[in-house]
Order: C-alpha cells, then structure tokens, then sequence
C-alpha cells in the first residue's frame, strides 16, 4: 500500500488517473491478487482511489472527501486547496484567538510560549517550523476550553500539517515568527482585539502571498 501511495504522491498516477488492473499490481508489485484487493479498498476507504465497476480504479481528484480524521494526505494540495483552507481557518481561527485571549490559563499560555520559541529556533528548517506552527495553533483552539473546537483542530491536524507544510515552503524566508509573537502576547495580556486583527493579518498575508505567485 506504501508503494502504491508513493507513486501518487510523486505525481507518477496523477489526480483523475486511471491506475494498472490489479493483473498488472500484482506481476508489479510480486504480491497476491488478494493483497492488492486489501490495498484497493484501504485507499478507497481513505478517499485516494475511486473504485469505478467496468471502467477501473482511479485517482482521486479531490482531498475532501474524507477530510476529517484522514491520515496523512496523498494527494498533494493544490493552490485553490490551500486558499481553501485559509478561507476555512479565517473562519475558524480568527474566533479561537479571540475566545482564548479570554480563558487562557497558565498551562495554555506556557504550551504556546513553548511553541513560539520553537518557531524561532527552527525559523530556517521549514519542516520543523511547519509542525511548531500548527502545533501553536492547535494550542491556541486548546485555550478556548472548547472541546468542540479542540477536536475539529485535532480531526484535521494531518491535514492541516500538509496545509502548513506546503505554505512554509512557498513562504520561504519569509515565515512569520514575530505574528506569532505578537498573537502570543495579545493572548497573554488578556487583548482579544489585538489578537484578533494580528491573526487576520497573518492569514490575510499568507493569502496575499499565494495569491501573488
């Protein structure tokens, strides 16, 4: 199953595909035809193949329909996916930062310092600044107390950390460490306005600079 993700993810069987007959995967694979099958339904059920009776089995052309509690994506995110998922997390966030500059205790406030310097300290490993920045966030919907809005974050994380994987890598040299300061400090002092117009900003930034390349 690893090797039939990793010709997806590598762009070899791209979105839409029709991928080899399950004749052809086993002779490919030198696998039984019902280890093949077994693959077939766990990459379906995952929403990576479709399963087309009489036409074949074929990439799927989207990411969304198995978005909450997915493993880590196959299909690479494409630029209209991720302006999507900023659209969803302006919904999203912009309320939890608010609503944790409110209830935010010791130990919420210590995990996203915690985050912040990892943030700085990894500022030129985008892999490591990826998982610190969604870990900053995920902190921050913690901080709400809400549950619901906690488990939404934690359904999504995988991908989510897809999400900020591939927008560190386009953002370069240009990640935003110091935004994140300024919301950690907005939580801090108890300023849900200022916390507020910080993480818009960030998110609108990030937008603008997609949207420019």
């Amino acid at each position: 199953m690893e090797a039939i993700k990793s010709k997806i993810t590598s762009g070899e069987w791209p979105r839409g595909s029709r991928i080899p007959s399950e004749a052809e995967l086993q002779e490919m694979f030198g696998v039984s035809r019902n280890t093949i099958r077994g693959c077939m339904q766990k990459l379906s059920a995952l929403g990576v193949l479709e399963i087309k009776h009489g036409e074949g089995t074929f990439v799927k052309d989207t990411i969304y329909d198995h978005l909450f509690g997915v493993q880590t994506p196959v299909l690479p995110l494409t630029k209209e996916e991720i302006l999507e998922m900023f659209e969803f997390r302006k919904i999203l966030e912009v309320a939890n930062v608010k609503i944790a500059a409110v209830k935010a205790g010791p130990e919420d406030l210590a995990r996203l310092k915690a985050c912040v310097d990892e943030m700085v300290h990894f500022r030129l490993d985008a892999e490591k600044y990826a998982r610190a920045d969604l870990n900053f966030h995920i902190n921050i919907a913690l901080a709400t107390q809400n549950k619901v809005t906690y488990q939404i974050m934690l359904m999504m994380k995988e991908v989510l950390l897809s999400h900020f994987k591939v927008n560190t890598e386009n953002l370069k040299d240009k990640f935003e460490q110091d935004l994140h300061i300024q919301i950690y400090e907005a939580i801090k002092n108890r300023d849900p306005e200022t916390a507020e117009k910080v993480m818009t900003k960030l998110l609108d930034t990030n937008i603008q600079l997609l949207q420019q390349q």
